[in-house]
């Protein structure tokens, strides 16, 4: 985990505004698969920041790299981001069944679907706290027999990175 901090940055009228005050990065590198069609944590795919005023806003960037693999005609996930314990941001909202913004979907009598790539999440959060805050990722799979593998390991290689950015934005 890296941490970069600025001293003071003021526009003329003496208030910091629009000013990146922090910046904390990591890089994830577990292997993580998950075989459930309800929400569960992604191991390695979170990261804490202290904001130093209530007024500011934490961008957050987050991309995990993701295969989602089915053997039949259907292969789809979602992703959600959490601040704590509360969900602050689905990507994809298309019906009451779930939010599946990712995977592969084939007429039937297909051997198996596998959506392969990176997947980039990011958003501007209001957080309104100077105590520390973790943020997360979550999966889950729309199907039973659906896995999500993030930061996959093909065999013989290592696990694929996947960079966590959190900046606290002076407002």
């Amino acid at each position: 985990m890296s941490v970069a901090k600025f001293e003071k940055w003021q526009n003329l009228d003496g208030v910091t505004r629009n000013a990146v005050l922090q910046v904390v990065t990591k890089v994830a590198t577990d292997n993580y698969a998950h075989s459930s069609q309800t929400f569960g944590d992604i191991t390695d795919m979170f990261l804490a920041i202290t904001p130093t005023s209530a007024t500011s806003k934490i961008y957050i960037s987050m991309s995990p790299n993701l295969i989602v693999s089915r053997t039949g005609n259907t292969s789809l996930a979602a992703l959600r981001l959490l601040r704590d314990s509360t969900v602050i941001y689905t990507p994809h909202s298309q019906n009451a069944t779930g939010n599946f913004g990712m995977g592969v979907l084939a007429g039937t009598n297909t051997a198996g679907l596998n959506y392969y790539g990176p997947h980039i999440v990011e958003y501007v959060d209001s957080p309104a706290t100077t105590s520390e805050i973790t943020y997360k990722l979550q999966v889950a799979n729309y199907l039973a027999s659906t896995t999500t593998t993030v930061n996959y390991a093909l065999a013989g290689y290592t696990a694929c990175q996947a960079s966590i950015v959190l900046m606290e934005i002076a407002q």
